[in-house]
């Protein structure tokens, strides 16, 4: 579920800010998924952004039944 586009995003440095460039699909600076424009308008690429997220909810549920994960 990527495509080519970046995406900007702005983050504290210091006293001011800088801008980093995020490649659509992946991980943004705050721990979300950076979609582009073009991706967040599709419903295909809507249903598979949340489809990701489920099976990563289901995988650490499993984890944390196992004694596994994040607490």
């Amino acid at each position: 579920m990527r495509c080519e586009n970046t995406i900007p995003y702005f983050v504290a440095s210091a006293y001011s800010h800088k801008e980093v460039a995020v490649k659509c699909g992946t991980t943004d600076p705050y721990g979300g998924r950076a979609l582009c424009d073009e991706c967040a308008a599709s419903k295909a690429k809507r249903d598979e952004h949340h489809r990701i997220l489920v099976s990563a909810d289901a995988d650490n549920a499993w984890l944390a039944s196992a004694g596994w994960g994040e607490a």
